[in-house]
């Protein structure tokens, strides 16, 4: 899980333009500025890195870092991909 949370970190503040050290794991997406657009751009990068699917509906305005880390990480490991 942690390489996943660091992954969509990394990820976020390359969207973003700002550092990774300054986003917090469980601060809303949404108090950052992360619009609908750039939640596309985060989907495709994690298609392209893991291989899997990211749903717009996890990003919602209260969607965290933590909270989209946690569900990809299930979604993987019940569709028999390792992380």
């Amino acid at each position: 899980m942690k390489r996943t949370t660091e992954f969509l970190k990394a990820e976020i503040a390359g969207i973003l333009r700002v550092s990774a050290k300054s986003l917090s794991s469980t601060r809303p997406l949404a108090e950052y500025g992360m619009d609908s657009l750039m939640g596309v751009e985060l989907g495709l990068a994690t298609q392209d890195t893991l291989g899997d699917d990211l749903p717009m509906s996890a990003l919602g305005d209260d969607s965290t870092i933590e909270g989209i880390a946690t569900m990809l990480v299930d979604h993987i490991k019940a569709s028999g991909g390792a992380q």
